[in-house]
């Protein structure tokens, strides 16, 4: 019998990480799951820690291959996958016991083909745990009406990461949708602003279930200053105003994305 949900884990010289990650998820009250953890060409001990918890769980699959990157490592997961949702979780982060019961739970009864929550950001050298939900309750969402709240979504970071999501995967395998490998930053947002268009019902839940990890000080590579960051970052607020064919009916969203991309560069640059 196929799994429920297929989580891909992207590995990557995280052996410092990789067994709070692994435990999380083999914890989780839903356990019909398969377990695919690609290792990315590590130097460290990671891809012995993965083939460690394989020996004695059934459900991880572990592939070994040379360093390509997060998008071709997250690919490989994909075109393993036998599961009805996919789920990526990332090597350095941990999901509480419950998150993914919540996305099936919240994704079969709205009847939707993708479910979006909040998340944590936990600062690893303190513990302080910064929640990030949406401000309303579940949302269940045809696509117009996604669309009336993409900016919101937008403007407070909820859409860019694959791993506050459930994605029903039918819709990934019709539309041959994968991350692109030629993006070294955005090609998340990129793969989900494709989700979104095939999308007819999209779920927002408020659970904060997810914890992403900050490991380091400062700040993350999205907001870091790098010499194509202008050229990056308006490439992606045009792909993301590409969902709305309607532009003048969302004429007050794309001024707000718009408006998000200037407060983003400034945060670079500052």
């Amino acid at each position: 019998m196929n799994p429920i949900v297929s989580i891909i884990v992207p590995v990557y010289n995280s052996e410092s990480y990789l067994d709070i990650c692994i435990k999380s998820i083999l914890k989780q009250s839903l356990n019909n799951f398969e377990l695919i953890l690609i290792n990315d060409g590590s130097s460290d001990k990671s891809g012995r820690i993965c083939d460690q918890y394989a020996r004695i769980d059934e459900r991880i699959k572990v592939i070994h291959k040379r360093n390509s990157g997060v998008s071709n490592a997250r690919n490989d997961g994909i075109k393993l996958s036998r599961g009805k949702y996919l789920q990526f979780v990332d090597s350095d982060d941990y999901i509480e016991i419950n998150m993914t019961q919540e996305l099936v739970n919240a994704i079969e009864k709205n009847n939707s083909e993708l479910v979006i929550s909040g998340y944590k950001t936990v600062i690893a050298k303190t513990g302080e745990c910064i929640y990030r939900r949406y401000s309303k309750q579940i949302l269940n969402l045809n696509y117009n009406e996604f669309l009336d709240i993409f900016d919101d979504l937008y403007s407070k970071y909820f859409l860019n990461s694959p791993c506050n999501k459930l994605y029903k995967f039918e819709i990934i395998k019709a539309h041959n949708i994968l991350f692109d490998s030629s993006l070294d930053l955005g090609e998340d947002l990129i793969f989900n602003l494709e989700v979104y268009s095939k999308c007819q019902n999209i779920t927002v839940i408020p659970s904060t279930s997810y914890n992403q990890v900050k490991h380091y000080e400062g700040k993350s590579l999205t907001d870091k200053y790098r010499e194509n960051s202008y050229e990056v970052q308006k490439y992606l607020l045009g792909k993301a105003i590409e969902i709305f064919e309607n532009k003048s009916k969302y004429s007050e969203q794309i001024l707000n994305l718009e408006n998000a991309y200037t407060n983003h560069m400034l945060n670079i640059i500052l």
